[in-house]
């Protein structure tokens, strides 16, 4: 990590509900739906511009150059899981996001580090089923994109309250 080079991106992270009740009950089922989101995710990210980081299971953390192009690439995510969740004859899961805009240490083996990734990770926590949480700097970034604020957040090991918005 020390050798890791600084750069400012997005960084998103989507996330499934209700998939550890899922793999509880159905195991197969679980790993079918993580295998459509890390697809969904690996091509949507690709078509706005950015890339599939990893995979965490029930979940995906993907770049971009701008926060106009993560929304884009999540809404597109969204559809083509549903769309793929309809094909497989699976009810989809309920996704929920977060997303940042800000620093991070890109490290050799293509893995990212640092706040601005931490924050986007805690902005998809805290996001309800179906919401998309974006901090005010991705905001601020963002042109003719509608968004609900949501106030200041206190996210868990993020010492200041972070200005939110819904899109």
């Amino acid at each position: 990590l020390a050798d890791g080079t600084r750069e400012t991106m997005s960084v998103s992270f989507i996330d499934m509900s209700g998939y550890t009740a899922l793999s509880e009950r159905d195991e197969p089922a679980a790993l079918l739906h993580a295998a459509l989101l890390q697809k969904c995710g690996r091509n949507a990210a690709a078509r706005s511009g950015g890339e599939l980081i990893k995979s965490l299971g029930d979940a995906v953390m993907l770049r971009f150059p701008s926060p106009q192009a993560a929304i884009e690439a999540a809404t597109a995510l969204l559809r083509d899981y549903r769309s793929g969740a309809a094909t497989l004859g699976v009810a989809p899961l309920p996704l929920h996001g977060g997303l940042h805009h800000g620093e991070v240490v890109a490290a050799r083996d293509g893995d990212l580090y640092g706040a601005a990734v931490n924050l986007a990770s805690r902005l998809c926590g805290a996001a309800q089923d179906g919401q998309f949480v974006i901090s005010d700097t991705a905001h601020a970034l963002l042109s003719g994109t509608p968004a609900r604020e949501l106030g200041e957040l206190r996210l868990k090991n993020v010492q200041d309250p972070v200005r939110a918005y819904e899109v």
